[in-house]
C-alpha cells in the first residue's frame, strides 16, 4: 500500500513503500495522538487520521507510513477539500494535525529535516464560514427552557440544573464538569477552582444563583463517596457517591434535557458558547472572555462570539456622517 491521493503525481505515489511498522512507539501518528491534551480532542484527531490513512492507501492510522508523507500530499489533500467545499477552519485542522505529525516523523528519524520544515510550511485554507458545527449561544429563552426542564425538588432535576448552570453561567466545558473536586470549591472566596485543557488551572467565579444550587446538591449528596462534586444516580433518585459521573455522562445528560425542552439544534458545547457570548454583550473584552474560557490565544477565543447581525446593524445604524 502507498500514499495515493489521485492530485499527486505518480512519481510521488510510487516513492512509498509498502511496509509500515507494526512497533506503535515508532508510528507518529500514533505519537502525535499521545501528546493531545484530552480524551475527546484524541478520539477527534484519530478519526481524522484514521481517514487521513485509508486515502493515503493504508488500513489505519497505525500502518500508515506517516515519514513517508511529503508536502504534495498534505497540499493534494487541501485542495480536494477545497474542491469538495469544505469550510476553512476543517481544512486547516487537517493542515495543522499533519504539521504536528509530521514533527513526530522528524522526532523519529523518519523524516528528513527538508521534508519537515516544507510541511512546516504549508499555509492553511484563507477564510471563515459560519456553520452548524460551528455552534451556536442559545437565546435568552431557550437558556431558560432549558433549565426549566429540570425539577429542582428531585435529585436528578437538582443535579442536571446544576450542570446546565455552571456550562451557561459559568462557561465550562462538559469534563471540566465532571471532574470538579469538593475540596476545589472556595465559597468563601466566591471561587470554584478549575483544571482545565492542558493540565491548566484556572479559578471561575459562580453568580449567587448558581452557588444556591451547589449549596443545595451538596446537602443531599452529602460529603462521603469520592472526592467529586457529582456522582452517579441510579433510577429512584438513589445517589452512587462512590461513582463520579464523566465528560460523556455529562454529554447525555444535556442532550437529554435538550429534547426535553424543545431546544433545537443545541449541543451540549454551546452552553459554553453562550457564556462567552453573553460576557461579550456585557461589555467585557476579548481578553477577560479569554480569561474566563481559559483559552491560551484570543484567536480561539473569537470563535466563541455569536452577537448576531442585528447587533451589527444597531452599532452601524447608530454612526453618523
Amino acid at each position: 500500500m502507498s500514499f495515493e491521493i489521485s492530485a499527486v503525481p505518480a512519481a510521488h505515489a510510487a516513492a512509498v513503500g509498502p511496509a509500515a511498522s507494526a512497533d506503535p512507539a515508532q508510528n507518529a501518528g500514533v505519537l502525535y495522538l499521545l501528546t493531545l491534551g484530552t480524551k475527546q480532542s484524541r478520539e477527534k484527531v484519530k478519526r481524522l487520521l484514521n481517514a487521513v490513512a485509508q486515502e493515503f492507501g493504508y488500513a489505519n492510522l497505525a500502518e500508515c507510513e506517516w515519514g513517508k508523507m511529503r508536502a504534495v500530499h498534505i497540499l493534494a489533500k487541501k485542495a480536494k477539500m477545497e474542491q469538495e467545499g469544505k469550510a476553512p477552519a476543517t481544512i486547516n485542522l487537517l493542515v495543522s494535525v499533519l504539521k504536528g505529525v509530521a514533527k513526530q516523523a522528524w522526532s523519529l528519524d523518519q523524516m528528513s529535516d527538508h521534508d519537515k520544515a516544507v510541511i512546516l510550511s504549508l499555509k492553511g485554507a484563507r477564510g471563515s464560514r459560519a456553520s452548524a458545527s460551528e455552534g451556536r449561544a442559545l437565546e435568552p429563552n431557550e437558556s431558560s427552557k432549558l433549565f426549566g426542564s429540570c425539577d429542582i425538588d428531585t435529585t436528578h432535576g437538582l443535579r442536571d440544573a446544576l450542570v446546565i448552570a455552571l456550562g451557561i453561567a459559568s462557561g465550562l466545558r462538559r469534563t471540566e464538569i465532571a471532574s470538579i473536586q469538593i475540596k476545589d470549591l472556595d465559597e468563601e472566596a466566591g471561587l470554584i477552582r478549575v483544571i482545565g485543557k492542558g493540565n491548566k488551572l484556572r479559578n471561575i467565579y459562580p453568580s449567587e444563583t448558581v452557588w444556591s444550587l451547589i449549596r443545595r446538591w451538596r446537602i443531599i449528596r452529602g460529603e462521603g463517596g469520592c472526592s467529586n462534586l457529582f456522582c452517579a444516580i441510579r433510577k429512584g433518585d438513589h445517589l452512587i457517591t462512590a461513582k463520579p459521573i464523566s465528560g460523556n455522562s455529562v454529554y447525555q445528560i444535556l442532550r437529554r434535557r435538550g429534547t426535553a425542552a424543545g431546544v433545537r439544534n443545541f449541543t451540549p458545547h454551546d452552553m459554553r458558547r453562550t457564556f462567552a457570548t453573553r460576557m461579550f454583550e456585557s461589555g467585557a473584552d476579548i481578553n477577560i472572555v479569554r480569561k474566563a474560557l481559559g483559552h491560551s490565544s484570543i484567536l480561539t477565543t473569537q470563535r466563541y462570539d455569536k452577537r448576531g447581525e442585528e447587533q451589527v446593524r444597531n452599532f452601524a445604524t447608530q454612526i453618523k456622517v
